[in-house]
Protein backbone atom coordinates (compact mmCIF):
# COMPACT_ATOMS: atom_id res chain seq x y z
CA UNK A 1 0.00 0.00 0.00
CA UNK A 2 0.97 3.68 0.04
CA UNK A 3 -0.10 5.63 2.53
CA UNK A 4 -1.03 9.34 2.09
CA UNK A 5 0.36 9.62 4.95
CA UNK A 6 3.64 8.46 2.82
CA UNK A 7 3.72 10.53 -0.15
CA UNK A 8 2.83 13.61 1.67
CA UNK A 9 6.09 13.51 3.83
CA UNK A 10 8.19 12.17 1.32
CA UNK A 11 10.53 15.22 0.01
CA UNK A 12 9.05 17.14 -3.57
CA UNK A 13 11.54 15.40 -5.74
CA UNK A 14 10.08 11.89 -4.83
CA UNK A 15 6.69 12.47 -4.51
CA UNK A 16 6.70 13.92 -8.55
CA UNK A 17 9.21 12.00 -9.82
CA UNK A 18 9.53 8.45 -8.18
CA UNK A 19 12.07 6.29 -6.29
CA UNK A 20 14.22 4.20 -8.74
CA UNK A 21 12.96 1.42 -10.64
CA UNK A 22 13.02 -1.66 -9.54
CA UNK A 23 12.69 -0.56 -5.64
CA UNK A 24 9.11 -0.39 -5.42
CA UNK A 25 6.49 -3.47 -4.41
CA UNK A 26 6.66 -7.54 -4.10
CA UNK A 27 8.39 -8.10 -7.44
CA UNK A 28 11.07 -6.13 -5.99
CA UNK A 29 12.49 -8.56 -3.58
CA UNK A 30 13.40 -10.69 -6.51
CA UNK A 31 16.16 -8.20 -7.07
CA UNK A 32 17.11 -8.48 -3.53
CA UNK A 33 15.56 -5.84 -1.72
CA UNK A 34 13.80 -6.71 1.64
CA UNK A 35 10.39 -8.06 1.31
CA UNK A 36 9.28 -6.14 4.56
CA UNK A 37 10.66 -2.95 2.72
CA UNK A 38 8.54 -3.93 -0.28
CA UNK A 39 5.29 -4.14 0.90
CA UNK A 40 6.00 -0.64 1.99
CA UNK A 41 6.88 0.90 -0.75
CA UNK A 42 3.84 -0.23 -3.39
CA UNK A 43 2.86 -3.06 -1.70
CA UNK A 44 0.37 -5.41 -3.91
CA UNK A 45 -1.37 -2.44 -6.03
CA UNK A 46 0.48 -2.52 -9.63
CA UNK A 47 -0.58 1.52 -9.41
CA UNK A 48 0.64 2.12 -5.92
CA UNK A 49 3.85 0.20 -7.33
CA UNK A 50 4.15 2.54 -9.87
CA UNK A 51 3.53 5.45 -7.93
CA UNK A 52 6.28 4.81 -5.57
CA UNK A 53 8.78 4.23 -8.63
CA UNK A 54 7.39 6.76 -11.00
CA UNK A 55 5.91 9.28 -8.82
CA UNK A 56 2.67 11.16 -9.66
CA UNK A 57 4.36 12.32 -13.32
CA UNK A 58 4.68 8.73 -14.60
CA UNK A 59 0.90 8.14 -12.90
CA UNK A 60 -0.66 11.05 -14.69
CA UNK A 61 1.54 9.66 -18.08
CA UNK A 62 -0.03 5.88 -17.52
CA UNK A 63 -3.77 7.14 -17.06
CA UNK A 64 -3.43 9.55 -20.26
CA UNK A 65 -1.71 7.02 -22.63
CA UNK A 66 -4.41 4.47 -21.15
CA UNK A 67 -7.33 6.86 -21.55
CA UNK A 68 -6.20 7.70 -25.08
CA UNK A 69 -6.22 4.19 -25.99
CA UNK A 70 -9.42 3.77 -24.75
CA UNK A 71 -11.00 6.72 -26.37
CA UNK A 72 -9.46 5.19 -29.70
CA UNK A 73 -10.60 1.90 -29.76
CA UNK A 74 -14.08 3.71 -28.49
CA UNK A 75 -13.75 5.98 -31.53
CA UNK A 76 -13.36 2.87 -33.49
CA UNK A 77 -16.17 0.72 -32.14
CA UNK A 78 -18.63 3.55 -32.86
CA UNK A 79 -17.67 4.27 -36.29
CA UNK A 80 -18.08 0.39 -37.24
CA UNK A 81 -21.64 0.84 -35.04
CA UNK A 82 -22.60 3.51 -36.93
CA UNK A 83 -21.95 2.00 -40.50
CA UNK A 84 -23.67 -1.10 -39.24
CA UNK A 85 -20.98 -3.18 -39.23
CA UNK A 86 -22.07 -4.98 -35.81
CA UNK A 87 -19.72 -8.43 -36.50
CA UNK A 88 -16.21 -6.07 -36.69
CA UNK A 89 -17.72 -3.39 -33.73
CA UNK A 90 -17.70 -6.63 -31.65
CA UNK A 91 -14.20 -7.46 -31.50
CA UNK A 92 -13.54 -3.56 -30.60
CA UNK A 93 -15.04 -4.57 -27.18
CA UNK A 94 -13.02 -7.11 -26.85
CA UNK A 95 -10.18 -4.80 -26.98
CA UNK A 96 -11.93 -2.30 -24.82
CA UNK A 97 -12.55 -4.86 -22.39
CA UNK A 98 -8.86 -6.12 -22.11
CA UNK A 99 -7.51 -3.16 -21.69
CA UNK A 100 -9.98 -1.48 -19.18
CA UNK A 101 -9.59 -4.78 -17.54
CA UNK A 102 -5.46 -4.32 -17.49
CA UNK A 103 -6.46 -1.15 -16.00
CA UNK A 104 -8.29 -2.09 -13.45
CA UNK A 105 -6.23 -5.35 -12.25
CA UNK A 106 -3.65 -2.87 -12.00
CA UNK A 107 -5.67 -1.37 -9.23
CA UNK A 108 -5.40 -4.52 -6.78
CA UNK A 109 -2.87 -6.49 -8.09
CA UNK A 110 1.30 -5.38 -8.74
CA UNK A 111 1.76 -8.52 -10.96
CA UNK A 112 -0.40 -6.77 -13.57
CA UNK A 113 2.70 -5.67 -15.12
CA UNK A 114 4.54 -8.49 -15.37
CA UNK A 115 5.06 -10.21 -18.22
CA UNK A 116 3.04 -13.26 -18.11
CA UNK A 117 0.03 -11.68 -16.71
CA UNK A 118 0.21 -8.89 -18.97
CA UNK A 119 0.71 -11.29 -22.13
CA UNK A 120 -2.95 -12.42 -21.97
CA UNK A 121 -4.34 -8.54 -21.86
CA UNK A 122 -2.20 -7.78 -24.84
CA UNK A 123 -3.06 -11.48 -26.54
CA UNK A 124 -6.70 -11.01 -26.58
CA UNK A 125 -6.36 -7.73 -27.39
CA UNK A 126 -4.46 -8.37 -30.69
CA UNK A 127 -6.50 -11.23 -31.33
CA UNK A 128 -9.47 -8.82 -31.53
CA UNK A 129 -7.70 -6.59 -34.11
CA UNK A 130 -6.48 -9.26 -36.05
CA UNK A 131 -10.33 -10.70 -35.80
CA UNK A 132 -11.75 -6.90 -36.75
CA UNK A 133 -9.13 -6.37 -39.43
CA UNK A 134 -10.12 -9.77 -41.09
CA UNK A 135 -14.06 -9.09 -40.97
CA UNK A 136 -13.26 -5.65 -42.23
CA UNK A 137 -10.96 -7.35 -45.17
CA UNK A 138 -13.44 -9.97 -45.84
CA UNK A 139 -16.52 -7.92 -46.53
CA UNK A 140 -14.19 -5.69 -48.87
CA UNK A 141 -12.96 -8.28 -51.14
CA UNK A 142 -16.90 -9.40 -51.14
CA UNK A 143 -17.82 -6.03 -52.07
CA UNK A 144 -15.02 -6.32 -55.09
CA UNK A 145 -13.03 -3.19 -53.69
CA UNK A 146 -9.88 -3.91 -54.84
CA UNK A 147 -6.79 -2.78 -52.64
CA UNK A 148 -3.63 -1.47 -53.92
Amino acid sequence: YVSVDNILNSPMPIVLFGNPMGTGGILSALLGENIIYATDSGGESGIGTLIYQTGVAGLSLYFIIMLLILFFIYGAYSQLREKGDAEAAIYFRIIFATTTGLMVNALFQENAFALIPSSTYFFAAGLGLNMAANTLLAKENNAGIKRL
